[in-house]
């Protein structure tokens, strides 16, 4: 929406920077010497959540591992540096937490004394995500909180303070001052009447409330404190009343100086690291903020020279009919350009503006330019990296293919030929070489299982292998996978309960490997496990089945629940023998559980047991078997 001048104010370039603050793609914080906020932006409030209330009140959003960023701004401001640049994580007022990078600056009067901080947070979550996905490396700082200054206090509801922190000092005051006494005496006369009326009549609305009040010093003189107050609720009921008191003395003061000269609003633009530019409707540049030196490399006096010189000829054309958009009075925000430095180097720019219009007249439109070249380029090697990571897989897809189909046709020679001379189809053979025989073919066997599993999960992996949606019920495939494996259980002495709800069970699933996946996890249970019973739980709903596998077996230790379903893993056993198989049971498993849009999660304690709960949707027999 369009900024609309008030007819009757003359455009003036503090009512500029005024505008400019609001409309800046960052949010702007202005705090007075003692670090208290005087002037928060409304993108400040929707980039955290919280209300510029809240922000003004103060809200620590640092989040609790970036101790280095803090340390560099507390290190700098005991330096007296003038300000600084760094990145940190905030959390927002729901709890979600994002990256920021945070310019701050230091005003100083005409005589060198600290008068005001400029605070600029830009969101850069999204770069943040990209570079953190290249690097493949987490870069956490924990920040510690400083011992709080303001005062914590608690109440009777009669006013009698039963609680008041050691930060009372600062008004002059020990702490046993105040505790017994009644907090009137502590406010001039004339607010007490008016802070009591206030407080009673905020029993009825129970919450946190926030005032601004007189109070005393020691010595008698007023100090403005902000109060936040709750009531503690016992049985539905306030019965007393907790807070935080804060010396705002000062920030009222400069929020005062701050109304009555918006020239301080200057600070704002001109220590911005986004370059701000003001176009006239013939689109000439009639201003250019010092941010232009370090994104394009020129003064702002060339900029404005140059103009839409600057733009990236493939992108001008672009950039000229937003132009046009805002001569109709539309604002737009993230239009991603190129633009060519004073060197000749390409960069990225960021692109938000809004026009301005004055007695029905477009005066003049605001552009706010953000350089995003790293962030672009991040995103390009990102890109790069994720298509040669699937080539690279495609080529190891296609080897294990073509290897295990050479390794099958002569291991099939083998057994068939051994079959042969064990049914004595090339002369008689003795005991001992009929033995030799069979452990040939026993070895065969295992040998191909191991080859046909490998390329099963190929196949899986590649999407060749093609979903078969059939009308079943999952109670039905249960009982028919325990009784698969029932043999081995008893033979272990083992017993399988199976629990199955009495809702309507019957959908469309693939049958074959829905069976697959269940008497896997069913016979790992029994190899797993030396005594007691296996529990199967089924439940079915219109959606979908879920299936749960609890076994009593040996459990899975933290550090291999990772891997479990890693081609050729195998659990060890300590003080056994080391289990039957080649460990690729649960790699098909995974593969199926992918194709027929399942979910298989684990949970498990060592010595106590494990539980898979199978989470399986119904097919849309219709659309080729994928989940609607």
């Amino acid at each position: 929406m369009a900024y609309k001048a008030p007819q009757s104010d003359p455009m003036t370039i503090d009512g500029v920077y005024r505008m400019l603050a609001e409309v800046l793609p960052v949010a702007v914080l202005v705090a007075d010497a003692n670090g208290r906020h005087i002037y928060v932006n409304e993108v400040a409030s929707r980039m955290t959540g919280y209300s510029v209330d809240e922000l003004m009140a103060g809200v620590w959003m640092v989040h609790p591992d970036d101790k280095k960023a803090w340390n560099t701004y507390q290190q700098a401001l005991r330096e007296g540096t003038d300000g600084s640049f760094y990145e940190t994580r905030y959390v927002r007022k729901d709890r979600t937490e994002f990256w920021a990078s945070v310019f701050w600056r230091s005003v100083k009067d005409e005589h060198g004394r600290l008068i005001a901080f400029f605070t600029f947070i830009a969101d850069i979550t999204e770069f943040k995500a990209a570079q953190d996905a290249l690097r493949r490396a987490d870069e956490r700082y924990r920040v510690l909180a400083e011992n709080s200054s303001d005062l914590f206090w608690e109440m009777e509801l009669d006013g009698t303070f039963s609680f008041v922190s050691p930060a009372v000092r600062r008004l002059g005051y020990e702490p046993e001052e105040w505790v017994g006494h009644h907090m009137t005496e502590f406010l001039p006369a004339d607010e007490q009447p008016v802070f009591l009326e206030r407080l009673r009549a905020d029993t009825v609305q129970l919450g946190t409330h926030r005032y601004e009040v007189r109070a005393l010093r020691k010595d008698g003189s007023e100090v403005w404190m902000e109060v936040l107050a709750d009531f503690v609720i016992k049985e539905g009921k306030p019965v007393r009343i907790q807070g935080a008191s804060r010396d705002i003395t000062e920030r009222r003061a400069a929020e005062e100086a701050l109304r009555q000269s918006e020239q301080k609003y200057k600070g704002i633009v001109e220590n911005s690291s986004d370059l701000i530019t003001l176009i006239r409707p013939d689109g000439t540049v009639s201003y250019a903020s010092p941010a232009c030196r370090h994104i394009l490399g020129y003064e702002p006096e060339e900029l404005m020279e140059k103009g839409s010189a600057v733009l990236h000829p493939d992108d001008r054309q672009m950039v000229l009919d937003a132009y046009e958009q805002a001569h109709r009075g539309e604002p737009g925000t993230n239009l991603e350009h190129r633009a060519v430095t004073k060197s000749g180097e390409t960069r990225w720019i960021s692109l938000s503006w809004s026009p301005v219009f004055a007695d029905g007249r477009l005066q003049t439109i605001v552009n706010v330019s953000r350089d995003i070249t790293e962030r672009k380029q991040a995103e390009e090697a990102l890109r790069q990296a994720h298509a040669e990571l699937e080539e690279a897989y495609r080529f190891q897809s296609e080897f294990i293919n073509n290897v295990t189909h050479e390794v099958r046709t002569p291991l099939t020679a083998v057994k068939g030929y051994a079959e042969m001379l064990l049914e004595g189809l090339a002369g008689p053979v003795s005991d001992e070489q009929a033995a030799l025989l069979k452990k040939v073919l026993t070895s065969s066997d295992h040998l191909l299982e191991v080859v046909n599993g490998v390329l099963r999960i190929a196949r899986l992996r590649s999407g060749k292998a093609a979903v078969n949606p059939k009308v079943c019920d999952p109670r039905a495939v249960v009982e028919k996978c325990v009784s698969a494996v029932m043999p081995q259980a008893l033979q272990k002495g083992l017993a399988i309960a199976v629990n199955a709800d009495d809702s309507t069970a019957t959908g469309v699933y693939d049958e074959e490997r829905l069976i697959t996946v269940v008497t896997n996890l069913l016979s790992n249970a029994v190899k797993f496990s030396e005594a007691g019973t296996i529990e199967v739980l089924v439940s079915c709903c219109a959606s979908g089945a879920e299936i749960v596998v609890v076994d009593p077996g040996i459990g899975i230790s933290d550090a291999d629940i990772d891997t479990i379903f890693d081609e050729f893993v195998q659990l060890s056993q300590p003080h056994r023998h080391k289990p039957a198989g080649f460990g690729i049971g649960l790699a098909i498993v995974a593969a199926m559980i992918e194709t027929m849009g399942a979910s298989l999660t684990v949970s498990s304690a060592t010595g106590v047991g494990t539980a898979f709960a199978l989470r399986v949707p119904v097919l849309d027999a219709e659309a080729g078997g994928q989940t609607p």
